[in-house]
């Protein structure tokens, strides 16, 4: 059920819905519908060039491998290979965030299970860090992401 709940915030922030829980800020429902559709695109093996629109233009994303990505584009067609060799049920969940005027910090952790090609599959988690900053239009993007 919960997973519904956050496909509806995703959809709904995706169309421009302005509806706003009590207590829930949109620098929330940003990082909640930044993890849904992470997980989504992940879980579903799906092309993940549509995440584009949740980094800023000059953002820089340090994944698993190391590797520095400071264009989307290398780093969406990295994380589609990504997708469909490697890993499947996807979760991300928040475990801190915080604003400070125009600039939000999120720290979480992710889980999933990494295919093998032993068919023997590992459950592997990690830490993610997220710097979002506001846009002039009110909505947040990722800056800087790093997942290990």
């Amino acid at each position: 059920m919960k997973a519904l709940n956050l496909c509806i915030l995703a959809l709904a922030l995706a169309t421009g819905g302005n509806a706003v829980a009590a207590g829930t800020t949109p620098v929330d429902l940003a990082t909640q519908a930044s993890n849904v559709r992470l997980q989504l695109a992940i879980n579903n093996g799906t092309d993940s060039s549509n995440l584009k629109e949740l980094y800023t233009r000059d953002a820089v994303v340090i994944p698993p491998s190391g590797e520095i990505f400071s264009n989307i584009s290398d780093y969406s067609t990295f994380l589609t290979d990504y997708i469909r060799n490697r890993v499947a049920n996807f979760q991300v969940e928040t475990i801190n965030l915080r604003a400070v005027g125009d600039t939000a910090y999120q720290d979480a952790v992710w889980m999933a299970t990494l295919k093998r090609s032993n068919g023997k599959d590992t459950e592997v988690s990690g830490e993610m860090t997220n710097v979002l900053q506001r846009q002039p239009d009110g909505s947040w993007k990722i800056k800087f992401q790093n997942w290990n």
